[in-house]
């Protein structure tokens, strides 16, 4: 018997479910066959999951002779080797999330699937494999300081992998997180391990969450004395790095799984100036641009220019990133989703301006079809020259010389067209009404109608295709003026509709590097090579990014609304109650006494029935002399009855 074989027969009596001395069963041959272990090898365990797997694929078991481990072939994640031998067991570290989860035997070299994941939750093979293989290779690692050296270097390359995956995720995703139990118990990795989970704490940005896992840090027997004191002031080591991450445009997925820290930041009371940057880039990944505008207008002004710059490029960049998947959409003819129709880019382009930039005839018609265009507005809609250059009609106009198209623009993105349009239905309407006339016997009286109201709906498409071409006279017209002007911005969007390459350029051009040019308050993204003039950056930047942010702190702008919600809820409740108080002390009637006759015998009546008109009929309630001449009266009555106690 192996040395293996030794541990796991030791190991026996605490598995219910791992099936053991399968070379008494009648099956066994079939086992060798189907897993092509050597007849040399004696078969110690078998974890079945052929009853349980999520599906056919996920293999019938694992199995563990006296010399290596053996996984079904037809397993999705196995692959053509299904043998690990048990002298390479400390190569590996032993994984499963959860008890119902696939068990893995992670490497320097491949993360390896050995047993299926399961239906239920409950049953417990799997958790029972892990144990037995983790208790074999506890053991061997204590007998040999080479095994646990090997081990360590495993265990060091997988802290590796989990450092990488904050640049991914932003916060370590949950397998993450168990992966780092296993090396938070290893003496030798508890306190690199501890700075990895600080860090995944702070970037949760819950302060009572932060200074919770400290405290426990501070009892841990496995870390020096002081590492928790270390971490005091998370932001001197932490702030940087999740900024650089967060600022990568270029990693969208990373959004889904910041939800908690967005959630964290925009309901807190009040935020740090560092905060509210992080919240700045958090708005525009989550396009939350209302509250994005109310964060920039508190802090933008106590902010280093680089900084602004930088959430501003950002901001720019990520609008950009997101549109270059409907421009590849566009260019190969394919649907958008209906999200994506209101997407816009750094410019503040919309899915259609691209369409009809792109010449694409048959792409607008569809757009225009799919989608409520009316509400569309320029980001600069303060700037009337600028505006022109953005509205849809404008942009048909220059670009078509295909009147159908211009009034199909015209219909959908604005109002010209609707009292004609409206118009144009009531004659539909009446039409409809003659031809039920004609059937009623009323043909010839009910044919002159339908000539009329046919006849006055040919007046109203002349007048709309009249209209259209109005629109379109005058839009050339304003153009060769914008063009006149040498208004820097103007040149730029005209040089994306006039070269057919614009906006290709736009796309293409700026994957690697990207210039971010100012115009007012509107940032957007040119290629490098493309100067108009106008405040613009290079980016990335050659040097590294500097994020200097002072300390400051502010209200936020979210809990100051839901604050000043409440006070008036509470002002307005406070004035109805005033209200109500002065309205009954109005009706009140003279009266010969304010108490009671309970209150004339009884000290503690007096003084609730006291309290209760003092609430009702009191000058700062009620107002005014009467006010005052009632509080007085009710006083002078208490200060009787009183007397009358005392004699």
């Amino acid at each position: 018997m192996s040395k293996y074989s030794e541990l796991m027969v030791v190991e026996k009596r605490r598995y219910k479910s791992l099936m053991f001395d399968l070379d008494q069963n009648n099956d066994v041959n079939d086992c060798y066959v189907n897993y092509h272990i050597p007849t040399g090898e004696k078969v110690v365990v078998y974890a079945d999951n052929s009853r349980s797997a999520m599906s056919l694929t996920d293999g019938k078991g694992t199995i563990i002779t006296d010399e290596a481990i053996y996984f079904h072939p037809s397993h999705r994640e196995w692959g053509a080797n299904n043998r690990i031998p048990l002298s390479e067991l400390c190569s590996y570290v032993i994984f499963q999330e959860n008890a119902s989860d696939t068990v893995h035997l992670i490497s320097a070299e491949r993360d390896q699937s050995i047993f299926g994941r399961t239906v239920n939750a409950k049953n417990p093979t799997g958790t029972e494999l892990v144990a037995l293989l983790s208790a074999i290779q506890k053991r061997v690692r204590g007998s040999s300081s080479k095994e646990q050296l090997i081990y360590e270097r495993t265990l060091a390359h997988i802290l590796g992998l989990i450092k990488k995956n904050f640049r991914e995720n932003g916060v370590l995703p949950e397998r993450s997180l168990k992966l780092l139990d296993i090396l938070f118990a290893e003496k030798n990795f508890a306190a690199e391990v501890a700075y990895v989970l600080a860090e995944n704490e702070y970037r949760k940005m819950n302060e009572a969450g932060y200074y919770h896992f400290l405290d426990t840090l501070r009892v841990n027997p496995n870390l020096v004395p002081g590492l928790a004191d270390q971490l005091e002031r998370p932001d001197e080591k932490f702030l940087i790095p999740f900024l650089q991450d967060i600022s990568n445009p270029n990693a969208v997925y990373m959004t889904r799984s910041l939800i908690a820290t967005y959630t964290n930041l925009k309901e807190a009371e009040r935020l740090t100036l560092r905060q509210g940057v992080i919240l700045c880039f958090l708005c525009v990944r989550f396009e939350d641009w209302k509250f994005f505008d109310l964060i920039w207008n508190e802090i933008h002004e106590k902010l280093p220019e680089e900084m602004r710059w930088m959430i501003q490029a950002f901001r720019a960049r990520f609008a950009n990133e997101k549109m270059f998947g409907v421009y590849e959409k566009l260019m190969a003819g394919k649907k958008l989703t209906a999200i994506e129709y209101g997407w816009q880019d750094a410019l503040g382009l919309t899915p259609l301006h691209y369409a009809l930039i792109l010449r694409n005839r048959d792409m607008v018609m569809e757009l225009l079809d799919a989608y409520d265009w009316h509400y569309f507005q320029s980001p600069l809609t303060r700037d009337k020259l600028v505006d022109t250059s953005y509205q849809y009609v404008f942009l048909a106009s220059i670009l078509y010389d295909d009147i159908e198209l211009i009034e199909a623009v015209i219909a959908k993105t604005t109002t010209l067209f609707q009292s004609l349009e409206r118009s144009m239905k009531q004659m539909d309407l009446f039409i409809f009404l003659e031809q039920k006339r004609m059937e009623g016997g009323e043909s010839e009286e009910a044919k002159v109608r339908i000539y009329e109201y046919e006849g006055m709906k040919r007046e109203m498409r002349s007048e709309m295709r009249q209209m259209a071409m109005d629109e379109a006279q005058n839009a050339r017209r304003k153009a060769q003026m914008i063009i006149e002007t040498g208004h820097p911005f103007n040149h730029y969007l005209f040089y994306l509709y006039m070269d057919v390459d614009g906006l290709f350029r736009l796309m293409a051009d700026t994957i690697a590097q990207w210039r971010v040019a100012k115009y007012k308050d509107l940032y957007f993204i040119t290629p490098v090579d493309k100067d108009m003039g106008m405040e613009s950056r290079v980016y990335p930047e050659t040097e590294e990014a500097h994020f200097e942010i002072p300390e400051d702190n502010f209200e936020n702008p979210y809990y100051r609304e839901k604050r000043e919600a409440k006070e008036r809820a509470e002002r307005a409740a406070r004035e109805e109650r005033f209200r109500q108080a002065k309205a009954a002390f109005e009706e009140a009637n003279p009266i010969e006494s304010w108490f009671s006759a309970e209150a004339h015998e009884d000290l503690l009546v007096l003084k609730k029935e006291y309290r209760i008109l003092v609430k009702q009929y009191h000058p700062d309630v009620c107002g005014g002399a009467k006010a005052t001449r009632i509080m007085q009266a009710i006083m002078d009555e208490r200060a009787a009855i009183l007397e009358a106690m005392q004699g």
